[in-house]
């Protein structure tokens, strides 16, 4: 028995492009160019899409040293010895030097000839009459069906369109499969094996089937070859097409007439099908009804979700706004106190002027005194008192600007700079382009577990998450327990109908978040720029109270107060 792991080959196109000399060299009279031919080789995937592709060019030297090809490759590959080419602006030359050999072959990479082609392939895979996928159908048991859809090509040159003809070719081991059928197809037996041989004639479309029966299926892959025609061929394709055209022409006089009597039997029973069209019509438009009304509960069913999953979205967002209006409600109500604190100060402070230069006029005035204290005791006594009174005023004007001075402090202490807002976070990651790249990782993840449990190469019943925590010595991703949790929870995110609104949603909230971080440095800035100089005048009051205060000039006006004279 074949092994269950084997799969279809994939498709080989090899197109014969042209067989026109693309060389030149320097040519003495008699001698004769380099001839060149040239073959086109792409290898497709199971679905027709290509996988691979190369010229291969062949010259017949005769006798030149050098030749220089025109062309352009992504990478160029000398079949014939270890000789390096020059590339340059199109062309290609290998300098083969006096010991050229006869006939000199070379590959060149190139994927361009493919799409220039007259026809598109493609093809698609069926088992037991379901749609499969060509990866699955290696040892399955059944009836596998291979559709080949030739369409012609617009694009190609009108040469190709008009002079290239297409064959198809497979071949199955007769001792392993139970049935064949390929119609259209030349099938013949040769040895142990069936071919089977398809051909399209310029610019057709054609649409093939093999159907192939087996216990334990296998495939070895379709060859496409395309060749140019030769005239006496051409001539033949012309003359059939001549008699298709007269065919499809009898064949529509048939189907004329055919209608005709088919319109006649349905006059004859116009009656009956009216009454049964109008019978289904009611059923239709009662169906209508029916399935409307459960089309409209289930579009209100779905609009509610939509609406509960993006007032989820914003949930995080709303509290960061809210935590960010809350500090600047919290910082315009410190600054307010500060202005109310500074304004406050202003009338202890023209207090305070006031009787500081009230006590300067006294002083001044005792000074003057000075000189006649005996004759003048009586003006010194009212001087004193004066000053008494003087020294009282601002000892109540100095208690006040302390005061002011202490809740001025508080509130310098008390101001506080704004938190700023957080990133918004969706399983760890901050933009929708994070995590369509985790996304994609998973996908393939899924994928390979998806294969390997339809191919029994895991133990029954292991889950996607098992499967990543497989250690990687054992084949396996080797995630961890954290990581494959996020792998299902972010592949069954991907899965809900509003996984694209809540990627956009996160982008916005998070491309809005440093405006708000911004805005809130700039309060803290203001804040702090406004409680240095703030503080350096409290200092500079503070240090006037002092001044004034019990081991500064009070004392001395106490002691004057005393003052009686000689």
């Amino acid at each position: 028995m074949k092994t269950p792991y084997r799969r279809p080959l994939a498709l080989l196109l090899a197109a014969v492009l042209a067989a026109a000399p693309l060389c030149t060299s320097a040519l003495a009279a008699g001698e004769l160019e380099p001839v060149c031919d040239e073959s086109y080789y792409a290898t497709l995937d199971y679905y027709g899409g290509l996988m691979d592709a190369s010229v291969v060019k062949s010259y017949q030297t005769n006798g030149h040293t050098s030749l220089t090809d025109y062309g352009t490759y992504d990478d160029i590959i000398n079949l014939t010895d270890d000789r390096t080419p020059t590339v340059s602006d199109g062309t290609v030359t290998f300098d083969l030097g006096e010991d050229a050999p006869s006939r000199f072959y070379f590959e060149g990479k190139t994927q361009q000839p493919f799409h220039d082609l007259p026809w598109t392939f493609s093809v698609s895979y069926k088992l037991n009459g379901a749609p499969a996928l060509a990866e699955d159908l290696a040892g399955k048991t059944g009836l596998v069906e291979i559709d080949l859809d030739v369409l012609p090509n617009p694009n190609a040159s009108e040469y190709s369109r008009n002079n290239l003809v297409l064959t198809a070719a497979t071949a199955f081991n007769a001792d392993d499969i139970l049935s064949l059928e390929a119609p259209g197809a030349e099938v013949q037996l040769v040895g142990n094996l069936r071919t089977v041989l398809f051909m399209v004639m310029p610019g057709e479309e054609q649409h093939f089937a093999i159907r192939v029966g087996s216990d334990d299926f296998s495939f070895s892959g379709l060859v496409l070859l395309a060749v140019p025609a030769t005239l006496q061929q051409l001539d033949q394709i012309a003359d059939l097409r001549e008699a298709k055209e007269k065919v499809e022409d009898s064949y529509d006089a048939i189907n004329d007439s055919m209608d005709v009597i088919l319109n006649t039997l349905d006059g004859m029973s116009g009656s009956l099908n009216a009454t049964a069209s109008g019978l289904d019509r009611l059923n239709a438009a009662r169906g209508t009804i029916s399935s409307g009304k459960g089309q409209v509960y289930d579009s209100a069913d779905a609009a509610l979700a939509d609406l509960d999953a993006l007032n989820g979205a914003l949930a995080p967002l709303n509290g960061h706004l809210d935590t960010a209006s809350q500090a600047l409600t919290d910082t315009t109500g410190t600054l307010t106190a500060l202005t109310e604190n500074a304004v406050a100060l202003k009338p202890e402070l023209s207090a305070a002027r006031k009787s500081i230069q009230n006590l300067q006029s006294d002083t001044k005035k005792l000074k003057e005194l000075a000189g006649s204290i005996e004759s003048y005791n009586k003006e010194a006594a009212q001087i004193a008192g004066n000053l008494e009174n003087d020294f009282s005023d601002m000892s109540d004007a100095l208690e006040d600007l302390e005061r002011s001075l202490a809740k001025l402090e508080s509130a310098l202490k008390g101001a506080k700079g704004v938190s700023e807002v957080d990133t918004i976070h969706i399983g760890g990651f901050t933009s929708s382009e994070q995590i369509l790249e985790k996304l994609e990782e998973v996908q393939a993840g899924k994928a390979t577990y998806d294969q390997m449990l339809a191919a029994g190469l895991l133990p029954e019943g292991t889950t996607f998450e098992q499967f990543l925590m497989i250690p990687t010595e054992m084949g396996g991703p080797g995630k961890t327990a954290e990581e494959a949790q996020l792998a299902v929870k972010l592949l069954e995110m991907s899965q809900e109908a509003d996984f694209e609104e809540q990627l956009k949603l996160l982008d916005t909230a998070n491309s809005a978040i440093p405006g708000v971080n911004d805005k809130i440095d700039e309060v803290n800035s203001l804040v702090s720029g406004l409680a240095k100089p703030t503080a350096n005048v409290v200092d500079d009051l503070q240090s006037l109270t002092i001044a004034l205060g019990e081991d500064g000039l009070s004392d001395d006006l106490t002691r004057l107060k005393g003052f009686e004279g000689p």
